[in-house]
């Protein structure tokens, strides 16, 4: 099921996309398709998140000592 729709793109935008239809073989429609399904599936929040665990991941958590004990001193005393 397709569903027509008019949107407007700047003019070089759509010179540029007529060439890639063109160079892979594909319909205007099927190309704006498939660009605008990789943009969807590449920005859902689980790809987000999981885009940005795989980044952080990579980073050492462990804070600097002196820098958690200035931290721990800067806070005043509290009693339980």
């Amino acid at each position: 099921m397709s569903v027509k729709i008019a949107v407007s793109i700047p003019d070089s935008v759509y010179r540029e996309a007529e060439r890639a239809a063109k160079h892979l073989g594909l319909s205007r429609s099927r190309l704006y398709a498939t660009a605008l399904s990789e943009f969807l599936a590449r920005h859902k929040p689980a790809n987000v998140k999981a885009q940005l665990d795989q980044v952080y991941s990579a980073e050492c958590a462990r804070l600097d000592e002196v820098v958690s004990r200035m931290q721990s001193l800067s806070l005043p005393r509290e009693d339980w």
